[in-house]
Order: C-alpha cells, then structure tokens, then sequence
C-alpha cells in the first residue's frame, strides 16, 4: 500500500506547480476585465469580491469554492461509495481462528 499511496501523492502534488504557473496568471487575465469598475459583472460579482485589479482572482476563488461544493454535494448523492463498499466487513482472525478450533468466544 505505500507505494500506491505514494503515487497518488506524487500524482497529486506534480498539479501544485502547474496551478501556481498557469492558473494564477492566465485566470487574473479572464477574471479581471469581468470584475473592473465598468466590466460586465461588477454590479453582480462586484459586490461580492470588489471591483478593481486583483478583484479577478477573488471572484475565482469564490467560484472554484462553488464547483467544488457542487462536486462535493453530488458525490454525497452518489450510490457509488455504497456499491463499493456495501458488503459485510470480515470476521476478526481470533475469531476465524477460535471457530476454527471449535471453541466459542468469550
């Protein structure tokens, strides 16, 4: 199991530099203009994060927040956590190995 835990730490950790590289820049470029004293959402969303430079990356933040609420409240609706791990869980060794020498637990 360590080492698939440590794939799927090194997986999951190799993002961070693509996020801080590429996000950060490019979605301060998209979500800027949106929030600016005269941009198309600072009656909406302005009011929520502020208008002016910077605002962009607090308006992504909120909606990132918002998509991960959605994914996070659809997966709790999902059958498939209980598909996976609906059976019975297994007996406990002592036990397997009292019934196995014919005694009963105490």
């Amino acid at each position: 199991h360590g080492r698939v835990f440590a794939l799927n730490t090194l997986i999951a950790w190799s993002t961070l530099p693509i996020g801080f590289g590429l996000v950060a820049p490019y979605g301060a470029a998209v979500f800027d203009p949106l929030v600016a004293p005269d941009g198309p959402l600072a009656s909406t969303a302005g009011v929520l994060v502020g208008t002016g430079e910077g605002r962009g990356v607090g308006l992504m933040y909120v909606l990132f927040a918002l998509a991960m609420a959605v994914v996070a409240l659809v997966a709790l609706r999902s059958r498939l956590p209980s598909l996976v791990d609906g059976g019975a869980d297994a007996l406990p060794d002592d036990l397997v190995g009292l019934q196995a020498l014919g005694r009963r637990p105490l």
